[in-house]
């Protein structure tokens, strides 16, 4: 079984045999089929207040942009919608995605 690239536009395109040796971890002689779900978290993963504290705001700023940068590169490279600006309730973007699954 191939595994297939995505273009610039999200969808796939040139099918590939083989794929490079990636630390040790090669493709299985199967298919795998992944799929998961992101949903908003209110913790401060990155530990901002402290990161500040060591090294500066200055420095900070300059990795959120750059963070910032890359996401939406990721956004356009594989066609995902802009997330949500409003905060929904955990249980109305889980009902949503258990719809998705579902289809």
């Amino acid at each position: 079984m191939g595994a297939y690239t995505a273009s610039a536009s999200g969808r796939r395109s040139e099918q590939v045999d083989v794929l490079p040796d990636f630390g040790g971890y090669r493709r299985p002689p199967f298919g795998v089929f992944d799929f998961h779900a992101h949903f908003p978290v209110e913790e401060d993963f990155a530990n901002k207040d402290e990161y500040i504290r060591r090294s500066g705001r200055e420095k900070w700023e300059k990795i959120a942009r750059e963070a910032a940068r890359l996401q939406e590169d990721w956004w356009q490279a594989w066609s995902f919608p802009r997330p949500k600006t409003e905060r929904e309730p955990l249980e109305t973007l889980i009902a949503r995605w258990a719809v998705e699954v579902d289809r």
